[in-house]
């Protein structure tokens, strides 16, 4: 199989599984062994380790909601409901994702603020 039959293997499986194919995924398919090297390195992270799949994928929703990539957070909350997540887990992960996204800003703002008033 050449490289590029390889990688459009990868595509068709991830389609297969996801539903559709992420843009970010055709996009590494352009370039010789980008892919594979991804999909190696990303499935060492989230399918291996200490931390069971559905609760690496309900992480990966977390971060996804909080950098706010709709592709990513559909393809999270697809996996971690095949992997077992629940709706109130589902809902629970964007709870938390939500309130730390949302709150971090303050605090790096507020110091900056804090500094500007005292220098005045």
């Amino acid at each position: 199989m050449s490289d590029l039959e390889y990688e459009e293997k990868i595509l068709k499986d991830v389609e297969r599984q996801k539903g559709f194919r992420p843009n970010p995924l055709q996009l590494m398919s352009k370039k010789e062994n980008v892919l594979p090297s991804f999909m190696k390195y990303g499935n060492s992270i989230l399918n291996k380790g200490p931390i069971n799949k559905k609760d690496s994928y309900l992480i990966a929703l977390a971060v996804a909601v909080a950098l706010k990539s709709e592709v990513c957070i559909t393809s999270h909350t697809r996996t971690a409901l095949k992997y077992g997540a629940t709706k109130d887990e589902i809902y629970q992960t964007l709870l938390i994702a939500g309130l730390i996204s949302n709150t971090s800003p303050l605090h790096g703002a507020y110091e900056y603020i804090e500094q500007i008033i005292e220098k005045r």
